[in-house]
């Protein structure tokens, strides 16, 4: 083999090997992407599952009106199952009452939840806070803390009906919250996983990118050269070139023995 033919050998060699090399970095970070695809995929269906559960609490707070509020407000007293209802709604809005007042019913001194409730409920934007609520800002101590109510026969919605409409709708509204969070515990952990997913894909992008822009210039720096290996193995290196010319010189295998 002359130095020529020796050159090219080594030149196609090399883009082959780099070939090689790419293909398979090509199919590992496809394995990479595939993976953050199928995280993306099951984030949104938990995510999903939300929607209708918000548009739920939106609804329930849109059916609030200044005029139920007010009556609200006027009960100095309210109705048992009412009570429990403003006491989540303030725990949920990180308020806590600092008064105590007498328990009609005990007697003893207790928390003035109602008070709160009613400062509460008086806040002009109030029903504006309640669809904007930060569902993400909720915390396991407060799903805890309010877990007990919700758990009570009296605290749902359709019990509160024949109350206070106003009362069933916040109820609403805090089940709804209450499933959202519980939805982001699932979603949470899947959001950390599609990060970490995309973060090394990136990384495996950017190193691919430079090893395809290599690859892309050997292979234009070998276009018009010819190959070296054996057209009909692909393997060995050719030692015999055939130019067509019209004349025969060749017979067949199995003629050669004569």
């Amino acid at each position: 083999m002359c130095s020529s033919d020796l050159v090219v050998s080594v030149e196609v060699a090399k883009a082959e090997e780099i070939r090689t090399k790419v293909a398979a970095e090509q199919a590992d970070a496809k394995v990479i992407a595939d993976r953050a695809e199928g995280i993306r995929v099951n984030c949104k269906t938990e995510l999903d599952k939300t929607v209708p559960i918000q548009k739920e609490a939106e609804a329930a707070v849109k059916c609030i009106n200044k005029g139920d509020i007010a009556i609200l407000k006027k009960l100095n007293n309210p109705p048992k199952a009412i009570k429990p209802v403003g006491q989540v709604l303030c725990m949920m809005f990180g308020m806590k009452p600092t008064q105590k007042i007498d328990d009609p019913e005990t007697g003893k001194k207790v928390l003035n939840w109602w008070g709160e409730t009613i400062k509460l409920l008086g806040d002009p934007n109030m029903t504006v806070k309640l669809i904007n609520y930060d569902k993400d800002g909720m915390t396991q101590q407060l799903i805890d803390d309010i877990a007990p109510f919700l758990a009570e026969e009296s605290f749902k919605p359709a019990v509160l009906k024949s109350t206070s409409e106003v009362a069933m709708n916040l109820s609403k509204w805090v089940h709804a919250m209450d499933q959202c969070y519980r939805v982001g515990l699932v979603v949470g952990p899947l959001k950390a996983d599609l990060a970490k997913a995309e973060a090394e894909y990136e990384a495996v992008r950017k190193v691919l990118a430079v090893k395809e822009a290599a690859l892309a210039k050997v292979e234009a720096d070998n276009r018009g050269v010819p190959r070296t290996e054996c057209v009909v193995c692909m393997a060995a290196t050719v030692s015999t070139v055939l130019v067509p010319c019209g004349h025969l010189c060749l017979r067949s295998e199995e003629h050669t023995s004569e």
